[in-house]
């Protein structure tokens, strides 16, 4: 794994574990994390997608499916509540993102 590699995947779950229900920073790539790096979005872009098969929001999609299941499977929280706090806007939606990241 490379360095900028690395330093974003940092950079994100840095973020994440931040932010409040882990919402979807806008944009794509945060500005912090280009300034930190001294490279282009699309070079942070394709770092991501060449390293994890993910792009930004993909991954941070991802943190979020993995903090829902462990409140799934250590909390007798209900699905929708735990669904509202990842931030997704409703259990079905949840759902989906679950079953694509998940399936694959």
């Amino acid at each position: 794994m490379g360095l900028h590699l690395e330093m974003c995947i940092g950079h994100i779950r840095y973020q994440c574990s931040n932010t409040p229900y882990l919402v979807i920073p806008a944009p794509d790539m945060p500005d912090g994390m280009v300034a930190r790096l001294f490279v282009a979005h699309a070079h942070i872009a394709r770092e991501l997608f060449c390293g994890i098969g993910r792009g930004h929001r993909g991954y941070v999609r991802q943190l979020r499916i993995e903090v829902a299941c462990r409140e799934i499977t250590e909390s007798g929280t209900p699905f929708l509540e735990i669904a509202a706090a990842a931030g997704f806007a409703d259990q079905g939606h949840f759902a989906r993102t679950f079953k694509r990241i998940t399936a694959g």
